[in-house]
């Protein structure tokens, strides 16, 4: 069973990207965060398999905030997600570890080809 963490500063994206995750069967749990800061602690905390991560947010970016979490579990599953199509965030991201990338608006079975792979 997988637990996800969903890292996004806007309640509606989370809200959306939530019931998409809730599709597969082996998520047993769903924590969110609203910016960089709350999600580390909450990753300390909770140790999700699966966290995923808002590109562009206060109190703490997504690179930031994915250079924290890799300091924490270098092995840590991290999906960046982001409205804006930038591919050198992307490339950057993915250079610090990031395992993958979502873009928003979300297409349901595009986010769970890429997720599902992460979970148990």
């Amino acid at each position: 069973m997988s637990t996800v963490l969903i890292v996004d500063d806007a309640r509606f994206m989370r809200d959306v990207l939530k019931k998409i995750v809730e599709r597969n069967d082996s998520v047993t749990k769903i924590f969110e965060a609203v910016d960089g800061n709350s999600a580390i602690e909450l990753f300390k905390k909770e140790k999700p398999d699966l966290v995923t991560l808002d590109i562009n947010m206060p109190n703490g970016n997504g690179l930031t905030c994915l250079k924290e979490l890799l300091k924490i579990n270098y092995n840590a599953k991290v999906v960046m997600v982001t409205s804006v199509d930038q591919e050198n965030v992307y490339e950057e991201s993915k250079k610090l570890g990031a395992k993958g990338y979502i873009k928003k608006p979300f297409n349901r079975f595009e986010v769970l080809k890429i997720i599902e792979p992460f979970l148990n």
